[in-house]
């Protein structure tokens, strides 16, 4: 996040993770994917920015069905013209039937708020 809100504040755009100079991390058990596409911006909402899902169950959580990961972010930067809106939201969700999944990272969802 810190460096979409740098990446935000210098371009008012949301970047892809090879322009905020994000790293994806390579795991046996997750897959990691982000929904702007190498080398562009979005200057509107973006479902699924960010994305983790698990590979294998963990305890009660099990992985999500393709196109559906266990846990995602979805960024919302503001218009750079209006003072009020000028920030880049973010919305986290964690997936899993009966909150399976959300007990494995209760703070996730902590991420949600804007960042002026």
């Amino acid at each position: 996040m810190k460096l979409q809100d740098a990446f935000f504040a210098e371009r008012n755009a949301a970047g892809s993770f090879a322009l905020i100079g994000y790293s994806v991390p390579t795991s046996t058990n997750f897959t990691y994917a982000g929904a702007i596409a190498a080398a562009n911006t979005a200057t509107s909402a973006t479902e699924k920015a960010w994305s983790a899902n698990n590979l294998v169950k963990l305890n009660e959580c099990t992985p999500g069905e393709s196109g559906t990961p266990n846990w995602t972010i979805k960024v919302t930067p503001g218009a750079p013209t209006s003072a009020a809106s000028a920030g880049i939201t973010y919305e986290a969700k964690v997936g899993g039937t009966d909150g399976s999944c959300l007990s494995l990272t209760p703070n996730f969802t902590a991420i949600d708020g804007t960042i002026d």
